[in-house]
């Protein structure tokens, strides 16, 4: 018998295709079975707690996460999106409407957003991303069964903890957006100065990116169209924050923060890194302050202006909820 059939690398060769052929059916049953009609968003910034907010609506593991499926790099089937892709709330896009349908209603699957699915049965779809800001609108006009949280970190510690995130996938050049036309026409035509002429440092250049990737959606929403989550509150006031969210959530349940669920409060997501804040014993809210130079702070500030945005945190670590509501409300 030749030695090939006994090829280790073979045979586990098919059994990661079996195992993934078996996830991809049984996903497809949980479908068909009308298992996905409840769907939660988490949306927002690279680093600004996406994952562990995911982390604790799924305390009980009875959704199934899709974890970022609008990743550029590594999700394939989304050759018709760029990153951070932009859509008109009322635009009629084919190609993204097919990939953004099959993906809120559950019928999408990829092996990467999909890594952590053990389950049989499922009861929802929980769908968190950190390139999706820009069709936040768009999803709420076209698909009203949808329930977007909009997850907001101050920028100064979202652009730290991504150049700590060395082997994350990041925008990290600004006038990438300069290519999405109708973005331009609709929202970045008196900021092109801004952006072309951005410095290269990498803190400058992300405190850019977070600014139109929430300058957007801000102009684009209503303050009833997204539930808006900041880091900051929910990490000084887990349960008080948490009660508020899964009050929005499930409108017609009454709300128990399980004992379970409150011990994943202070557990990091399972994509903190090495030199994650938590780990090492110190606040994620005040350390950018000590460790980014004050240039750069100024630069930053003077950036988030630009945009009107400036006042959400201004240099303080927590932010001004009431500025962000009249800010999504005018």
């Amino acid at each position: 018998m030749s030695p090939a059939l006994f090829n280790p690398s073979i045979y586990g060769d098919l059994s990661s295709r079996a195992k993934q052929l078996t996830k991809q059916a049984i996903i497809r049953l949980n479908y068909l079975l009308g298992n996905y009609q409840e769907a939660v968003w988490l949306v927002g910034d690279g680093r600004s707690g996406t994952t562990w907010v995911s982390n604790l609506i799924n305390w009980h593991g009875h959704y199934r996460e899709m974890f970022e499926p609008f990743h550029p790099a590594l999700v394939s089937g989304l050759e018709s999106f760029q990153m951070h892709h932009y859509l008109r709330a009322d635009q009629a896009a084919p190609d993204e409407t097919k990939v953004l349908e099959s993906i809120f209603s559950g019928r999408f699957y990829h092996e990467r957003p999909d890594a952590l699915n053990k389950r049989f049965l499922y009861k929802g779809l929980l769908i968190k991303d950190i390139f999706a800001n820009l069709v936040i609108a768009w999803v709420k006009r076209n698909l009203p069964h949808v329930k977007p949280v909009f997850v907001i970190r101050n920028p100064f510690a979202v652009a730290l903890s991504k150049q700590k995130r060395t082997r994350g996938v990041w925008m990290t050049d600004p006038s990438d957006f300069l290519s999405q036309p109708a973005l331009v026409d609709d929202h970045l035509a008196p900021f092109r100065e801004v952006i072309e002429q951005v410095g290269d440092d990498f803190i400058e250049r992300q405190i850019l990116i977070w600014s139109i990737i929430h300058y957007v959606p801000f102009r684009q929403l209503n303050r009833r169209d997204a539930y808006v989550l900041f880091y900051e509150d929910l990490f000084e006031e887990p349960e008080k924050e948490l009660a508020n969210l899964f009050g929005y959530l499930f409108e017609s349940q009454s709300v128990t923060l399980e004992p379970k669920l409150l011990a994943k409060i202070r557990k990091p997501s399972q994509t903190p890194g090495k030199d994650n804040n938590i780990l090492l014993g110190k606040s994620p809210i005040e350390t950018w302050k000590n460790e980014l130079s004050s240039a750069q702070i100024d630069r930053g500030m003077d950036i988030l202006s630009r945009f009107g945005l400036d006042k959400i945190y201004g240099t303080r670590s927590r932010p001004d909820k009431t500025f962000v509501d009249n800010l999504i409300s005018r």
